[in-house]
């Protein structure tokens, strides 16, 4: 239990740390924590608000650094949020119900490359050894 909680407490002494490599544990302590803890404050308003803000920088940069132990640049993250902002502009622009479907579509896309980019930092083992990014920890 001790070895999990260091998990979680390091990817907050690491903030804004988005250099280096995090490992698989790292990554899904975080992320599982926070999940539950959102979870319990979800009916709270203010309080999941703050969680939010509290969590959002950190859970970035454990990511990034997952996907530099998978010798991948964290700028991949962006991916996935560019097709979804692309797909909302243009359900935005059309009105028709062509392009408004097409426009679905495209965000759906967007929503599926970010669960297959999820479950990819989550399952997959990270370089061993030494890659781009860095020595393995």
């Amino acid at each position: 239990m001790q070895e999990y909680f260091e998990c979680y407490k390091n990817c907050y002494k690491k903030y804004f740390n988005f250099s280096g490599r995090s490992s698989r544990q790292e990554y899904v302590v975080f992320t599982l924590v926070s999940l539950v803890l959102s979870i319990l404050v979800s009916q709270m308003p203010i309080a999941s608000s703050l969680l939010a803000l509290v969590t959002i920088i950190p859970s970035f940069s454990v990511s990034v650094r997952r996907l530099h132990d998978l010798n991948t640049s964290g700028w991949l993250l962006l991916f996935p949020c560019g097709i979804m902002i692309i797909g909302f502009i243009l359900s935005i622009a059309f009105h028709a119900d062509l392009g408004l479907i097409i426009a679905l579509i495209i965000v759906a896309i967007g929503g599926i490359s970010s669960l297959v980019l999820a479950f990819w930092m989550l399952f997959f083992r990270g370089t061993v050894g030494i890659n781009n990014y860095g020595r393995e920890q």
